[in-house]
Formats: structure tokens, sequence, C-alpha cells
């Protein structure tokens, strides 16, 4: 029987089955869509241990761009005044106030630069702090960034309440603090398996990078200023950074 017959026959069979009043009725085609990209803005933090010679600038120009880097918070520039250049791919600002020690800044993506309405320098902070306003999503409410180099707990308390004192007076609730803040705020204890399920009411998330499940001194110190601005820790909600 030849393969057109076969049809044929199959396809009588198919009607006899079928109660009198049945029709036909012919099915739109389902087109699967192509999954698009996803564009993410990638944000980073980054100790760069220095930044005074020149050619550290390319080099974090050329580690930035090769992560697709949006914005990244950096420490240890050790570069002093408040000032800004170009590489091929960011504008880098600075902040210091004494040449070769601490010193903070960011890197920002030339696709972003014009979104930046201010960026200053935290006087009297050791060279520790400085923010960045950029406009997202309101023209009249910029998003803070805050690049933060705290001190170490070896550190005097008087030196660590110093600088959160500053820190808190620049902190907003649509703040974003980023840096090195020598901290560990410990890890929130699940007791749920399915941890997922559960309201995200946390200032700390289930995970810690040591393991550790309570803060250290200068911790304790970070979550009292997260917890006035209702900030999340957003390094500890997820397993693995």
């Amino acid at each position: 029987m030849t393969s057109s017959l076969m049809l044929f026959v199959l396809a009588l069979l198919v009607m006899a089955q079928l109660p009198a009043e049945a029709t036909f009725q012919p099915q739109p085609r389902v087109m699967k869509r192509a999954r698009k990209r996803i564009d993410r803005t990638r944000l980073a933090t980054l100790n760069c241990r220095t930044l005074l010679d020149d050619s550290t600038l390319v080099d974090l120009d050329v580690t930035l761009t090769g992560y697709n880097i949006a914005l990244c918070a950096l420490q240890e520039t050790r570069r002093d005044g408040c000032l800004s250049v170009f590489t091929d791919n960011y504008k880098i600002y600075w902040y210091g106030e004494c040449s070769g020690h601490r010193g903070v800044g960011f890197a920002v993506h030339k696709k972003f630069v014009h979104l930046v309405k201010d960026v200053r320098g935290i006087p009297n902070s050791d060279g520790r702090l400085m923010t960045l306003d950029i406009l997202l999503h309101d023209n009249d409410n910029p998003v803070r960034f805050i690049c933060a180099y705290s001190p170490p707990n070896t550190a005097s308390l008087e030196v660590r309440e110093k600088f959160y004192s500053k820190l808190r007076s620049i902190t907003k609730p649509s703040s974003w603090q980023m840096g090195d803040f020598n901290a560990r705020v410990g890890r929130k204890i699940v007791t749920n398996a399915i941890f997922d399920t559960e309201p995200a009411t946390s200032i700390v998330g289930p995970w810690s990078l040591k393991g550790d499940v309570t803060p250290n001194a200068n911790g304790s110190l970070l979550l009292d200023v997260a917890s006035e601005n209702n900030l999340r820790h957003l390094s500890s909600q997820f397993s693995s950074r």
C-alpha cells in the first residue's frame, strides 16, 4: 500500500470515530518567542590597594570592562583631593585627605556618566567616605551611592564611632552603602528548611562569608545604621557572591 493511500485510510478512520456534529477547528500556530537577552546593571565594590600610579587606572578600566561593571565603589585609592579622570571606558572619581593613605572613589561607566548629578567627598572622614548621587528613575530624587572604607576593628572605639557617625549623617532610606566595612554582620538563623518562602523582614540574610552567626564590633555598628534607615545587607541574602 502506497504511503498516500495509507494516509487516506487513516484519515477516514479518524473521521469515522468523530461525532456527526464535530468539525475541525483550525489551530493557531504557536510561535515560540526567542528568549530576550536581559541587560543587567552590574554594581561592584573593590579594595584596589592603590591607584597612585596612573598605570593602575588603565588596569582598573580593563578589569571593570571585562566584568561589564556599570558602577564600582573603590577603596584604598590612596589619592589626595577630590578629583576625577577619564579612562577609555570609565570616569573615575576619588577623594582622599592624605596622599598615600586610605582614600575612596567611584568608577562610573561612560554610558552612565551623564546621569551623575553630584559627587562629593565627606570632609574630616580621614578619606574614608564619598557619595555619588545618580538619576535613575526620578529626576527630583536621585539615588545615593555611598563608598565607605571603615576603620578596622583594631582601631579605637572613638575612631570607629566617628566614622559611623559620619556614615549615619549621609545615609538616607534610598541609599546604597558599598565598600570595605571591615565588618562581619553574622547571619539570620533559619529554622524553616524552605526559607525562600519566608518574608524578607530581616536586615541580614541566611548566609555569611565565614559562617559567622553573630556580628563583630564593626558589624554591630553597621547594622545599627542599616536598621535606622530600613536598609538590608544584600550580600548575606545570597549563598555565593
